[in-house]
């Protein structure tokens, strides 16, 4: 075999100075990915969650008090001595004497209650669409930052003086992001919706149903923030053309209220619109993290199952494992299978449950979902043999039978509590100890 001979030449090192000791070390640009999506979906999320569970102790704060309150008044009214007076289904009293003053004032202060628990519905509301619009400016953000081509069809300008200020390209580049999102989140959402079809080619109207009745919202809390809730044309047009289903009581000029049931549904679509916006818009972006994106739904969808929004985790579930782009991870789409069941289950959807399960094969499945599945078929001598099997992975938290929605039936029936203390030694407890930190 012939091999070319090779020179081997001196080389001369050349002495590179070195970078003055005051001189700022090279930063490298941020990189951005699935995990961000990840981040800020789930803190909308939460938001979301923080407004709906913070609600009902407000409410029944405010309720208890009122009644106190108007306890007290009655108690006043009996003891001075009141004339009462009735007409039709009202009831009035009269007071006098030195009384009267202390009587007007705790009837005022009766009214200011029944405003406040009225004002209280509606403050939730606006805040409920605020957190929605900061959303969609962090979901904007980040798709410029992953994908910053996109700016170059932007029309914003700077005038030479703005440029003289910028330290870098990158500073002016952020400029420029902050400039684009808030155009967007400052339009209507009707117009929000034709721009990410327009500009990111994310037809929402396609696969999100409840856009019609989250416009609606979207315009009542325009209502209550510009007109004291009064309906408008506007609203009535905006309303219509979008789809949405009026009430056939609400005409013009009348005033809105948000009633409890009113604002828990819209609590579930705003929720439900801005999930699925996300999501869509991080696999439009990131195609490849199907996988990465249905994990993180599979988490939500088991944080709304725990909380016993049931109807809400069906809504993101079925959505996920509906769509075009299905995981690739048979761990992941099992998981959301088995979450699906039990909410529709405890939702007392028990045929749908049965069924979702007996489409499925489970015979790959390991010893953790296959506890799953015999649990919400409620073989339970199955699920005691699963866990004796169980009992020897290292990877299964014994703290997940007492924390686990999936588990709530089991947990119920004698012969768990047996086969618990045989596979770990010590009686199942079902307190929950809860560090806080000062």
């Amino acid at each position: 075999m012939n091999e070319t001979p090779v020179a081997l030449v001196p080389v001369t090192k050349v002495p590179v100075p070195a970078p003055p000791v005051d001189a700022p070390a090279a930063v490298a640009a941020p990189t951005y990915s699935g995990e961000d999506f990840e981040k800020v979906i789930k803190r909308f999320a939460e938001s979301i969650d923080s407004l709906l569970l913070s609600l009902p102790n407000i409410m029944s704060f405010m309720e208890v008090m009122a009644a106190t309150r108007q306890a007290e008044f009655l108690s006043f009214l009996k003891a001075s001595g009141a004339e009462q007076v009735v007409e039709g289904t009202k009831i009035h009293f009269t007071v006098s004497g030195s009384g009267a003053t202390k009587a007007l004032r705790m009837e005022r202060r009766l009214k200011t209650d029944q405003t406040a628990y009225r004002l209280i519905h509606r403050s939730f509301l606006i805040s409920l669409i605020s957190q929605y619009d900061a959303y969609l400016g962090r979901l904007l953000r980040l798709a410029y930052l992953i994908r910053p081509e996109k700016l170059n069809a932007s029309e914003k300008q700077f005038t030479f003086k703005e440029l003289l200020q910028f330290s870098s390209l990158e500073e002016a580049r952020e400029r420029l992001i902050e400039r684009e999102v808030d155009s967007v989140v400052r339009r209507s959402h009707e117009d929000q919706i034709a721009w990410l079809k327009e500009n990111l080619s994310l037809n929402v109207a396609a696969f999100i149903p409840e856009l019609p009745e989250f416009i609606e919202v979207a315009q009542r809390r325009h209502l209550f923030v510009h007109c004291d809730g009064v309906v408008s044309a506007t609203y009535i047009k905006n309303c219509q053309s979008a789809g949405a289903k009026l009430d056939p009581s609400i005409a013009l000029g009348q005033q809105l209220e948000v009633s409890k049931s009113y604002l828990e549904t819209a609590f579930e679509l705003v929720y439900a619109v801005g999930a699925k916006v996300g999501f869509a818009l991080w696999l439009s972006l990131l195609k490849t993290d199907v996988n990465a994106a249905a994990a993180c739904v599979n988490v939500l969808a088991f944080d709304l199952i725990s909380n016993g929004r049931h109807s809400l985790a069906i809504n993101l579930l079925e959505y996920a494992l509906s769509g075009k782009q299905k995981p690739s991870n048979e761990q992941t789409t099992r998981f959301m299978i088995l979450n699906l069941a039990q909410a529709y289950r405890w939702s007392g959807k028990i045929d749908r449950c049965a069924k979702l399960l007996a489409d499925y094969d489970w015979s790959a499945s390991s010893t953790l979902i296959e506890l799953g599945v015999a649990t919400l078929r409620d073989q339970y001598d199955e699920a005691f043999r699963l866990i004796r099997k169980l009992g020897h992975d290292d990877g299964f938290k014994k703290e997940c039978y007492r924390d686990w929605p999936i588990f709530r039936e089991l947990r119920k029936q004698p012969g768990f509590l047996t086969c618990y203390k045989e596979v770990y030694g010590e009686n199942f407890e079902v307190t929950t100890v809860v560090s806080t930190t000062p």
